[in-house]
């Protein structure tokens, strides 16, 4: 189904980045909005910060990790009669530590999500990312497969993203309608240039510090691409397919204009030796510290062929460029 006027939609996440702003999108086309939050306080603070009107939105109080969401049984059942599509937008990113951790709300809230629009007949559309390309593979990630003989296991997010896919694409079968976006690398919005609440915990900030600080990259990194996809018209991108005819796919939604890494940040090239004893050198900044982390990802084979092209075109019909 398309959205339409009057629909009502649940979303998870609200309290994030992405989420206020797929908010803000929706509520242009006069979509009712059901936020399901772990936090009412929370989920003020991040409209207040993004500048979302908030008068008219529903508020449940839930976890998508628990049984029924944690409602009551009748709670539940009321808001599954009420719900015609769910944004699916809350997850974890962290790329290291425990792969259970993750598993818990990007694979078991998504079976959970699943679960709640089998029973409400809901379309479900579902934030995945673009990471899900993995490891150790040439081949090319397009709008139309998720197995293209990539490795996962090296990295808990990419892991547990990429089995929330198969979980959605399997349910399929079961006659559950769902969307599937792949998402870029987030950034400050392009309207106004506000970025994220806590953007001391984006990845790609992060990195450009990193190497605004040291100064240089290491050679193994030359073909690391950047994307610089503004949180806003993500959002608009989104929701721009999720109305017009754009359901029932798998889109990518990233910024096309791709950046090398001496485009984001003011370096120069060294051997992947002499940059090792400079991240040693600096191994106690924060900056660093993450960065080191990507540096892995490289090192371990992150393939970075994902193609964009039928997502573009697209987008094109309604005027939407990036």
């Amino acid at each position: 189904m398309s959205l339409k006027k009057n629909n009502t939609v649940l979303i998870t996440g609200a309290t994030g980045f992405l989420g206020p702003h797929i908010i803000k999108e929706l509520q242009k086309y006069e979509i009712n909005i059901i936020c399901l939050v772990r936090s009412l306080d929370r989920f003020n603070k991040a409209c207040d910060y993004y500048g979302v009107d908030s008068s008219n939105i529903t508020t449940v109080v839930g976890d998508v990790i628990k049984h029924h969401f944690g409602l009551s049984d009748d709670d539940y059942i009321h808001l599954c009669k009420k719900t015609d599509a769910v944004f699916h937008v809350a997850a974890t990113v962290n790329h290291v530590g425990n792969v259970e951790n993750s598993y818990g709300i990007n694979v078991e809230g998504t079976e959970r999500v699943i679960k709640f629009c089998k029973a409400s007949e809901a379309h479900l559309y579902h934030m995945s990312s673009f990471a899900v390309s993995g490891f150790n593979t040439n081949q090319v990630l397009t709008e139309d497969i998720l197995d293209i003989g990539q490795q996962i296991t090296q990295n808990p997010y990419i892991q547990t993203k990429y089995q929330a896919e198969e979980r959605i694409l399997k349910a399929r079968s079961d006659g559950i309608n769902s969307t599937i976006f792949r998402i870029g690398n987030l950034t400050k919005r392009a309207s106004d240039g506000v970025f994220q609440m806590n953007a001391e915990t984006s990845g790609l900030s992060a990195q450009v510090r990193a190497l605004n600080k040291l100064g240089s990259y290491p050679s193994s990194m030359s073909n690391m691409r950047y994307d610089d996809t503004s949180v806003d018209k993500a959002a608009k991108a989104i929701v721009t397919l999720a109305i017009n005819d754009g359901t029932g796919y798998i889109w990518h939604i990233l910024n096309p204009n791709i950046q090398r890494i001496d485009e984001i940040a003011k370096v120069t090239k060294t051997d992947d030796e002499t940059f090792d004893e400079l991240l040693n050198d600096n191994h106690l900044d924060t900056d660093v510290s993450i960065f080191s982390i990507y540096y892995r990802m490289t090192k371990d084979g992150l393939n970075l062929n994902f193609d964009t092209t039928k997502t573009v075109n697209e987008l094109k019909k309604y005027d939407f460029t990036w």
